[in-house]
């Protein structure tokens, strides 16, 4: 009876596996203690009936072999957090896992991951920062700011190039120029990138 005990307990807690960036950023690692407290509100306490792994991309390790490392605790659920990449290694590693999206800098439906949130269609769902909108927003707020002036500067990097994309779309509908000015290999020098910026009198500028 006892053995029987201990194995419907076994049967009672969830493993969640999570791929995502380096919790020492603090954005990813906001996302992630909101995410445990929600799990808390319905029910799932770790070290009880939760058991909750997370595997962190960085430069040592990349996503594909985060994410190998991360199956072998076959868990119930994955949840992919971040950009793109951590979703495409968690899709092409996981098989018929459940996954949870946690979108950032990309929307998981124009790249047909989903059919949409509410109805996704598959093994995929989850929730999503819309970026995208929001760059589109910023550029509609600032030309409103700055009505005379035609010319537009916006920071990006590889991560945020979606960002820009929707940014420069909303720019050419309303007849600004736009002046791409690409951050690479992080940490930014954006000291110099706004050098370059002011030499080219750029009117205004928004990082993304």
């Amino acid at each position: 009876m006892a053995a029987r005990g201990a194995a419907q307990q076994a049967r009672t807690v969830v493993r969640i596996g999570v791929l995502g960036p380096s919790l020492s950023n603090p954005f990813p690692s906001t996302v992630y203690q909101a995410f445990l407290a929600q799990l808390r509100e319905l029910g799932f306490n770790e070290g009880q009936n939760l058991i909750a792994e997370y595997q962190a991309m960085d430069d040592a390790r990349g996503p594909f072999v985060a994410t190998i490392e991360l199956m072998r605790s076959q868990p119930d659920l994955v949840v992919a957090l971040g950009t793109e990449v951590a979703l495409q290694a968690v899709v092409g590693a996981s098989g018929s896992v459940p996954i949870v999206f946690i979108a950032i800098n990309y929307d998981p439906i124009a790249r047909g991951y989903v059919t949409s949130v509410a109805r996704p269609g598959g093994n995929i769902t989850g929730v999503f920062f819309r970026q995208l909108e929001l760059a589109g927003k910023q550029v509609e707020l600032l030309a409103q700011a700055f009505p005379d002036r035609p010319r537009m500067a916006v920071f990006f990097d590889g991560l945020s190039a979606d960002q820009f994309s929707a940014a420069e779309r909303t720019a050419t509908s309303l007849n600004l120029h736009i002046q791409a000015l690409r951050l690479e290999n992080p940490p930014y020098n954006f000291e110099v990138v706004s050098k370059r910026e002011s030499r080219d009198r750029a009117s205004c500028a928004r990082p993304f």
